[in-house]
């Protein structure tokens, strides 16, 4: 119960870490790691109303992903990328 705490913290952690010039891939598994980790603690007997925390920041942290995705295209030279809107996506540019 309180390894999944201290795994999502620590998850957290390697996330702002690794978050100065790695792939987006990485940042992904970081996060599924964490949002495990953090399942693991609130179904295991932990306090159920943190998982309920935990996927209002899932929404907060998908648009900042989505955000770092398009920064990291727009800084490849691919200027297609206008920017980011969750309702409809990514709005490419011709």
């Amino acid at each position: 119960m309180k390894l999944g705490l201290l795994l999502f913290c620590f998850s957290i952690f390697l996330v702002c870490l690794e978050f100065s010039g790695k792939t987006l891939v990485t940042l992904m598994i970081l996060e599924l790691l964490g949002v495990s980790a953090a399942g693991i603690y609130a179904l295991g007997g932990g306090n159920t109303s943190y998982l309920f925390v935990i996927f209002c920041l899932m929404g907060m942290e998908i648009s900042m992903m989505m955000s770092v995705f398009v920064g990291m295209v727009r800084q490849k030279g691919d200027t297609r990328v206008m920017g980011v809107n969750m309702s409809k996506g990514f709005r490419w540019g011709r």
